[in-house]
């Protein structure tokens, strides 16, 4: 039995945001990150590969000058690859370039099933447009794109469906 995962997601002014992600008792505070990406939108479509039974996701979020890397992944369990692990890992600036994950300095690791990473993403995009709805998070986030409204929706649907062949039950 994996702990459940908790994201708290802190929209700030001007672009700069941050969020706790948590893991049973573990926990670790991903950024301040800036608006040079689509921060929860990338962290939406993560979800998104996850739940429609991708084995890997990865986000970036920009600090300027360093990189917060969130890497969904098999965690290997004793048992085989049944469940995945949330890292954590930073990054100095590499000049705009992605460096390689062998180069990167790991802040965090937690065990936890896909459902329970998926649903947490939920509940943080859901708890965001409930406060900020479209305009307000243009307002606030400032970013290239808007509020990731097409992937949250995408996700929804996506774990209303059963697949055949896991246990996640909807």
């Amino acid at each position: 039995m994996t702990d459940a995962v908790c994201i708290d997601y802190q929209l700030g002014k001007n672009g700069w945001s941050r969020f706790q992600l948590s893991v049973g008792k573990a926990s670790v505070v991903v950024g301040p990150f800036g608006y040079c990406t689509d921060a929860l939108g990338d962290l939406v479509r993560a979800a998104l590969m996850i739940a429609t039974s991708g084995l890997r996701s990865e986000v970036s979020f920009d600090a300027e000058p360093m990189e917060w890397r969130l890497i969904v992944g098999p965690y290997p369990a004793l048992s085989g690859w049944a469940d995945f692990s949330l890292r954590v890992l930073t990054f100095p600036d590499a000049g705009g370039l992605p460096l390689p994950e062998a180069e990167g300095h790991k802040l965090f690791e937690a065990e936890c099933s896909a459902e329970s990473f998926v649903d947490a993403v939920l509940r943080v995009a859901e708890a965001v447009w409930d406060e900020y709805g479209a305009d307000g998070y243009d307002r606030v986030w400032s970013g290239p794109c808007g509020f990731p409204l097409r992937a949250l929706t995408a996700l929804k649907a996506a774990i209303s469906v059963q697949e055949p062949r896991t246990h996640w039950q909807r």
